[in-house]
């Protein structure tokens, strides 16, 4: 390698690196509103499966589509409601209070 393409590849690499502790934190709040908008999201679909799986007959679909659809709604409230909101890398997701965001301004 040329020392001017080592020097780019080290500039890529800083530009990379993650710092530590970010300087903003995420506002408490913010996962209560995320919750009550995954609890939103979930009653749609929910309300969705129900209504194909009480339209099971009219339509001659298989019996198991109704159940996998219904599966399928209460997979998506478990994720919107608990699991979205909390997910974060390895830091124990929001519940640990640590989380925080990166600006958006980023020195790219």
């Amino acid at each position: 390698m040329t020392p001017r393409s080592e020097e780019v590849l080290e500039n890529i690499r800083e530009r990379l690196r993650m710092e530590n502790e970010p300087r903003e934190r995420i506002d408490p709040r913010a996962r209560k509103v995320w919750t009550i908008s995954g609890a939103m999201g979930a009653a749609v679909v929910m309300a969705i499966a129900l209504a194909y799986w009480f339209a099971i007959p009219a339509l001659d679909a298989p019996a198991w589509t109704g159940w996998l659809a219904l599966a399928l709604a209460l997979g998506y409230a478990v994720w919107g409601i608990y699991m979205a909101p909390c997910s974060g890398r390895g830091s124990g997701g929001m519940r640990s209070g640590r989380r925080r965001w990166r600006s958006s301004t980023a020195s790219w």
